[in-house]
């Protein structure tokens, strides 16, 4: 008889997070702000706005294309990942990924790729229950396999 204990899955869907839309917002404008006063030519500060609205862009939390949909921590420890095309991704979760009361990130790395991919979950991201079960099962030692 195994000791093994078995694990329920875990699926959640993701909403985007109003905090770290919030953080991002007030770290780019910020940034944005910071290079007024400095002695730069105007041409060298709009080519730095333009790098900060950029990198703003592409670190904007997605729904649509690019975006996961829904995230299944299965009972055997692998995870799968839906795309928001309906594409499953089979992933393993990586020991580097963090847990706070307030903020999950999940690394992950893609199956049959080199690619590793982050998942951000502040705590208004997922309802207050979900959130603190996969909490609870990352602090149970499920990262180490």
């Amino acid at each position: 008889m195994s000791s093994k204990k078995s694990v329920s899955p875990l699926t959640f869907t993701p909403e985007p997070s109003r905090v770290l839309m919030l953080i991002l917002l007030v770290s780019h404008l910020g940034g944005a702000a910071l290079l007024w006063p400095l002695d730069l030519s105007a041409a060298v500060k709009a080519l730095l706005v333009a790098l900060l609205l950029m990198s703003l862009i592409a670190s904007w939390p997605r729904r649509g294309k690019g975006g996961l949909q829904r995230l299944t921590w299965q009972a055997d420890g692998d995870w799968l990942l839906q795309a928001h095309g309906g594409d499953d991704i089979e992933a393993t979760l990586l020991p580097g990924s963090y847990r706070h009361p307030w903020l999950v990130v999940l690394n992950f790395q893609l199956e049959g790729s080199r690619r590793r991919r982050s998942v951000v979950l502040f705590a208004d991201a997922l309802e207050p229950e979900m959130h603190r079960k996969l909490r609870v099962r990352l602090g149970l030692g499920c990262l180490e396999k």
